[in-house]
């Protein structure tokens, strides 16, 4: 109950029932781990999306994440995301040692995002799909 109480202030509403199950079958580590990741990110658009990801994926923050050091979504990295992910550029995510990572291929080799974004701009994108 207190650890869920935390969550639901982290993300700043209720919790859906898939989150909430999600959230009952993670090890209290996990949940801490991705609490500190959501705690330690600007300017995320869905906190309970990305406290969802965190967990699923087993992110664990950096040492400096938990030092307090930010690590900063673009405003628009959910826009971006999914154009990407409709054009097959993007398959997975990870946030290590304070950076983002982005795989375009199952077990293939991540590429930093800030790498990814500048290949492939949001008017690139946009253009491909259009």
């Amino acid at each position: 109950p207190e650890l869920e109480q935390e969550i639901v202030e982290s993300v700043g509403h209720r919790l859906s029932s898939g989150l909430k199950m999600l959230v009952i079958q993670a090890s209290s580590d996990v949940i801490q781990d991705a609490l500190t990741i959501l705690r330690n990110t600007k300017n995320v658009k869905n906190k309970a999306g990305l406290l969802r990801r965190a967990i699923e994926k087993g992110w664990k923050p950096s040492a400096a994440a938990k030092s307090e050091k930010k690590f900063t979504l673009d405003p628009d990295f959910d826009e971006w995301w999914g154009y990407a992910k409709q054009l097959g550029l993007v398959m997975g995510s990870e946030l290590k040692d304070g950076e983002f990572w982005i795989y375009s291929a199952p077990k293939g080799t991540p590429q930093l995002y800030g790498e990814m974004r500048s290949m492939f701009s949001m008017s690139w994108l946009k253009k491909q799909l259009s």
